[in-house]
């Protein structure tokens, strides 16, 4: 079985939780517990506290890229891991939750300069950056199975070109260019066996392309039915053709569930089986 806590989200049901514009998901799946994402500050951990989440489970962090909305809580949450260890946040920290990640996470990123402008930095926090120099750090391209019906999906290749969504610029060897975001990532669940297995898609933002993400998680697994979707899609600002040919695609695929959020916008309104996901949500999905 895998359960997803939602800890923050750009909106909540609860007064008692906080919201921004940002996304973490507590994961727990067959005995291992792993945060996704850590949203834009460390809102997350005081809906964790709140809401009773046992973060101290957690030995695995996953990014889904590195925009700041999905990163800016990392450095607080690992001061946090580090001092329940009792060790100091500076120090190398071995037995720490692993962090996994593309590596253009690590890459200086803005929003695109002009002359007037620098551009606005989108990138990991620079205290979460220095803290993972001495963190127990996976940089990957490739998937990783992170248990055995769990899988991180590396980086998710495009081959529908117009269902990405791009923003702002990246540096590579110290020269900015279009960020094609290329860390973005996701994760496939695997549930069921042989002709009755299907796959649960988890995704942060899917600037890849929420479809390009589905193909890939097929691809990777070899699973080919979907039973449910869920998180940010990135479709908030996508075009019309975009959003009908989406809307279409997740009707071909007889998607069970979709449970959209953070970057989703009302894309996906009147679409069967759609329920917004908020800060505080819990979900089981066996």
């Amino acid at each position: 079985m895998l359960t997803i806590t939602v800890l923050i989200e750009n909106e909540t049901r609860f007064d008692t939780l906080a919201c921004e514009h940002g996304l973490s998901l507590l994961l727990a799946c067959e005995g291992k517990t792993l945060l996704f994402d850590t949203g834009a500050s460390n809102a997350f951990l005081r809906n964790a506290d709140a809401m009773g989440a046992d973060l101290g489970a957690v030995s695995v962090i996953v990014l889904s890229h590195g925009h700041h909305d999905h990163t800016g809580g990392l450095g607080q949450a690992l001061r946090r891991f580090a001092h329940n260890a009792g060790l100091s946040g500076a120090c190398p920290c071995s037995s720490m939750p692993e962090v996994i990640a593309h590596p253009d996470i690590l890459l200086h990123r803005r929003r695109a300069a002009t002359e007037k402008d620098p551009g606005k930095y989108l990138g990991v926090p620079a205290p979460a950056l220095a803290l993972l120099q001495n963190w127990p750090l996976r940089l990957l391209k490739k998937p990783l199975r992170l248990t055995k019906n769990l899988i991180y999906l590396g980086e998710i290749p495009r081959k529908y070109p117009k269902t990405q969504a791009l923003l702002g610029e990246i540096a590579r060897d110290g020269v900015y260019e279009t960020d094609r975001i290329l860390d973005d990532t996701a994760l496939a669940y695997v549930h069921g066996q042989g002709e009755d297995s299907a796959l649960t898609v988890v995704a942060g933002c899917a600037h890849s392309g929420i479809i390009n993400t589905i193909e890939h998680a097929k691809a990777v697994t070899g699973v080919r039915r979907i039973h449910a979707v869920l998180g940010g899609l990135h479709l908030k600002d996508a075009s019309e053709a975009l959003k009908k040919r989406t809307l279409r695609y997740f009707a071909e695929q007889d998607i069970k569930m979709l449970r959209g959020c953070h970057c989703t916008g009302s894309a996906l309104d009147g679409a069967a089986r759609q329920q917004a996901l908020h800060a505080g949500d819990y979900l089981e999905i066996a």
